[in-house]
This record gives structure tokens, C-alpha cells and sequence, in this order.
């Protein structure tokens, strides 16, 4: 598969990703063909990075990056807690010195990341690629949402 995985340098920070190239590509592999063809490159970040590029450019940024922390990974949250599709996938939101942490065992993030926040950027992809009618932002996010839990019973077979 021809996709390219670029991702912002974590030297000199914290910051580790849960996810190789391997598992990007596998993960792509189980969504159907007509939809793997609209992604160009997959970004991991550590930090949201809007302006990186359009939906219609074929980017997928993926916000995975997290810090080390004994057993488990932590990402600080400057909301209330974490999104509610995470805690099936085993996240759960922690206070950790005052500050709310998204707490998570590697091996659910990676799962999370792969099966659910992926296909749910390919979904933006999707909406934007045409004849997708959506007329709101909360329209096209609930697009995506529907497709990531479509996808993610087949992804998370492919990563097995």
C-alpha cells in the first residue's frame, strides 16, 4: 500500500507513539479498497494540528501522541475527561497531580488509535471525497463516528 506515515518529531519531549507503520497499514487494509485510495499520508501528532492540510488533500492526522508512565500511557486533557468511545476500548480519564490525564494501557491505546480514531479520520476523507451531503460539522462528525464503529470490528481481526 502506497501511503506514506509521517510524524512530528518527539525528541526533546515526553512523547512516545503507540503505533508503527505496520500497524497503520494493516489497519488501512481491512477498510474497503475505494476508501484506503483516498489516503496520500497518515500524520502522527502529538497535538492537535489543524492547518497541516484539507480532508480533500488525502491527510490523516492521527493525535496519538502520549507520555510513558510505568504501566500505562498518560496524555493530559484540557477538557473534563476523555471522549466516551475510548472507554470500551479500556481509557479512562485519571487525576494525576492535579491535572486530568487520559490513562490507558498501551496495548488498548494502540487498539483504540488503529480501530476507532483511524477510520474515523478516513471518514472525514470520505465526507469530503463528494456525495456526502453534509451540511454541519456535527453531521460530518457523526458520519465519521458511524463509520469508525462500521470499520472497527474488521480492523481490529486484521491486527490479530
Amino acid at each position: 500500500m502506497g501511503v506514506n506515515l509521517v510524524a512530528h518529531t518527539t525528541r526533546g519531549t515526553r512523547y512516545v507513539y503507540p503505533v508503527t507503520y505496520r500497524d497503520v497499514v494493516s489497519a488501512l487494509g481491512a477498510l474497503p479498497a475505494e476508501h484506503r485510495r483516498l489516503v496520500r499520508a497518515v500524520w502522527l501528532s502529538y497535538h492537535r494540528c489543524g492547518g497541516f492540510g484539507k480532508a480533500g488533500d488525502g491527510l490523516v492526522n492521527l493525535n496519538c501522541g502520549m507520555w510513558p508512565s510505568r504501566d500505562h500511557l498518560l496524555r493530559p486533557r484540557a477538557d473534563c475527561g476523555i471522549p466516551d468511545c475510548a472507554y470500551g476500548f479500556g481509557g479512562r480519564a485519571g487525576l494525576v497531580g492535579g491535572r486530568i490525564y487520559e490513562v490507558w494501557r498501551k496495548d488498548d491505546y494502540r487498539r483504540y488509535i488503529l480501530a476507532h480514531v483511524l477510520p474515523h479520520e478516513v471518514g472525514h476523507l470520505i465526507a469530503n471525497a463528494g456525495g456526502h451531503h453534509l451540511d454541519t460539522a456535527r453531521a460530518e462528525e457523526a458520519f465519521c463516528e458511524q463509520y469508525a464503529w462500521e470499520m472497527c470490528q474488521g480492523i481490529l481481526a486484521a491486527l490479530r
